[in-house]
């Protein structure tokens, strides 16, 4: 067992395993920036910011060192920050095989070692090549580093379990709590939840309690060092980077931003929502590793359980503590990430299953044994081969830079842009930060402006964009100080005030001249009382008055040619939320332009609108309206029932119709 051709053979196992994984992924990781959190970590990565709670230390620390030794090689900084998370997808996956190396030493001792290395790989390949882990490996999240602290820890704490020899023991402890604090450095919450699994499958049965209890010291001292890295934290709010969310620069900043105290209010409780959180999560696990898959893991996990193994209570125990905080959460960007530690010891159970179930004695074991390994290896691997074809188009994958690019497109200079999208606005920060693109156009986050920090970097950074709204600004500022530090407020008062401070930028900007622009769903109070609104491009041109919109605006120069290309992978936030903005404002300049009679320009809007969202039940029935007014009654009808079984108004689309049908009797 200790010899040097199996050590040999188990570190290569685990290096080669890793490299395969690091290496897909680098292949088929996305160019730039993607939606969700990208381009604000490349950001805060990129200028020595502070990323959103609980702050990510450790990424933006291990992120930025990549990011200098990558410069000489030329790779711009979102490409490298992307090659970044496949490395450490590799580097997961190798202590998964190490931990599963680990789990089969301690419950399968008798196996043979090619077996082993067999069933360890699996195990590594599942982890690695996992639909939700490989996702984030094509871009810039903190997931992927995320895992190597949790495959770490699970690695150690396995091995320790199972060693026999107390120094050594001893020193896997304290890996395990070197990991658990650099996972707590990175994403606080999942670490936490499998904590009580880890101290599982440290524990030994026949360890004196004096013994027990040193190793868990050295588990909570090994946790320091990740811990101390928080201080990164308000080192880099001293300084007041570009983004510097939180602003942690004082001891009550710091824990407010580090218990990610404004997200709590995302932990649901209420039955139904649990529910419906927990369907969620179980379509997400048949994903994940197939029904075999799932049937093989649960036969490991039964067979240690049965067989009293603590091995078998920790692996539970993680998973349940994971599940258990993962049903309540309810960002459904972010859902996903919290499933990783659940679908981890999955994989590790799907060793310890294949193992078990291959254990078969009598005269026809051996060939039982090769047909066991086949399924589970054929499995695995289909499942793996599944994952990766499903998410190599991330290569090709420029959605999230096009629509930072058509929003500043959108925008005349100087323009003050206004957007309730953050999915537009994270991209539109690198652009703008880290890209050095368009930085005569102010983009602002309306919800970010409900929070000190932000506010108190606009007035740093743009206090010439704020001229003719310092005292609304002010004094919304003092009000939203009573919220934040909880004294007393009125809640109508400090909406109030809110509202008057954005429409006082609106009229600021228009005093000095400059275009306001608004993007994303248009929240009228917030708005001038006389404003009105002409889509252009991605966005609506905020104007005066009604009478200032009476005069024909030309249209921004927007492209969608990344958004069409074909073979991308599946993204919720830009089918759920980016694509129906932009079809739904290139459909409003499509009307905007028939009704001042520029028929050629509304039918290359709706063209656009069409390829954005081909099924969206809107655009088929202007698409039926332009046809009725050609004279084309019957193919305007088509148009009416396509979009009536697409979802759309039924007693509308039904007069529309009978108007068609009556135009088409007509022309007969």
């Amino acid at each position: 067992m200790t010899g040097s051709p199996t050590r040999r053979g188990r570190v290569g196992t685990a290096l080669g395993t890793g490299a395969l994984v690091a290496a897909v992924a680098a292949f088929c990781r996305a160019p730039s920036v993607v939606f969700a959190d990208a381009g604000e970590l490349l950001t805060a990565v990129s200028r020595g910011g502070v990323a959103h709670p609980p702050g990510f230390p450790l990424y933006l620390f291990s992120g930025g060192l990549w990011l200098a030794l990558a410069k000489p090689f030329g790779l711009g900084p979102a490409s490298a920050l992307n090659l970044f998370s496949s490395v450490c997808d590799g580097a997961a996956a190798a202590l998964m095989v190490w931990a599963a190396q680990a789990l089969l030493d301690r419950t399968n001792p008798s196996a043979p070692e090619g077996r082993r290395l067999l069933l360890a790989a699996l195990a590594g390949l599942l982890a690695g090549f996992g639909p939700t882990l490989f996702d984030f490996s094509l871009s810039i999240e903190v997931y992927a580093l995320h895992v190597v602290c949790l495959a770490g820890a699970f690695a150690c704490s396995i091995a320790a379990g199972g060693q026999s020899d107390a120094p050594r023991r001893r020193r896997l402890t304290a890996g395990a709590g070197l990991f658990v604090g650099a996972g707590l450095a990175v994403h606080h919450a999942t670490m936490a939840v499998v904590v009580p699994g880890l101290l599982l499958l440290l524990w030994r049965e026949d360890e004196e309690p004096r013994e027990a209890g040193r190793r868990v010291l050295l588990l909570a001292v090994g946790g320091v060092p990740g811990l101390l890295s928080y201080s990164l934290l308000p080192l880099r709010a001293a300084v007041a980077p570009p983004l510097n969310w939180g602003n942690p620069s004082s001891l009550r900043r710091f824990w407010v931003h580090v218990s990610a105290r404004d997200y709590q209010v995302n932990l649901e409780s209420s039955v139904e929502k649990t529910l419906a959180h927990a369907e969620r999560f179980l379509q997400a696990y048949g994903a994940e590793f197939s029904a075999f898959g799932l049937i093989v893991a649960a036969a490991g996990l039964a067979a240690l359980l049965l067989r009293k193994r603590p091995a078998g209570w920790g692996i539970l125990a993680a998973a349940l503590g994971d599940v258990a905080f993962a049903v309540r959460y309810d960002i459904a960007e972010d859902q996903a990430a919290y499933y990783i530690p659940v679908f981890l010891v999955t994989a590790l159970a799907f060793a310890a299953g294949a193992a078990f179930l291959a254990e078969r004695p009598g005269p026809e074991r051996l060939r039982w044994q090769r047909g066991i390994l086949a399924a589970a290896a054929v499995a695995a691997l289909a499942v793996c081969a599944r994952n990766v074809h499903g998410r190599s188009g991330r290569r090709f994958d420029g959605r999230a830079p096009e629509a930072a690019a058509n929003l500043l497109a959108s925008s005349p200079p100087g323009a003050l842009v206004i957007t309730t999208e953050w999915n537009l606005y994270s991209p539109v920060l690198a652009a703008q930060e880290v890209d050095g693109r368009r930085d005569d156009v102010l983009v602002l986050d309306i919800l970010l402006l409900r929070r000190g920090w932000y506010l108190d970097a606009l007035a740093r950074r743009q206090a010439a964009r704020l001229a003719g709204a310092e005292d609304e600004l002010r004094r919304y500022r003092t009000k939203l100080a009573d919220f934040e530090e909880g004294r007393p407020y009125q809640p109508d008062e400090l909406s109030g005030l809110y509202e008057a401070f954005t429409k006082k930028l609106t009229e600021s900007a228009w005093g000095r001249g400059l275009d306001v622009v608004w993007v994303g769903s248009v929240m009228g109070r917030h708005l001038p009382p006389r404003a009105a609104l002409v889509p252009s491009g991605i966005g609506y041109r905020v104007l005066p008055s009604g009478g200032a919109a009476a005069v024909w605006i030309p249209d921004a120069a927007v492209t969608f040619t990344a958004s069409g290309r074909d073979g991308l992978p599946e993204d919720g936030v830009y089918e759920e939320k980016v694509r129906p903005l932009m079809a739904g404002m290139r459909l409003q300049r499509s009307l905007y332009e028939d009704a001042f009679g520029h028929r050629a320009a509304a039918g290359e809007a709706l063209a656009q609108a069409r390829r954005l969202s081909p099924a969206d039940p809107a655009v088929k029935e202007v698409e039926g309206d332009f046809l009725l007014r050609e004279g084309r009654p019957v193919e305007a009808l088509d148009r009416y029932a396509d979009a009536a079984r697409s979802g759309g108004d039924p007693s509308r689309l039904s007069e529309k119709s009978r108007a068609a049908l009556n135009a088409a009797r007509s022309a007969r």
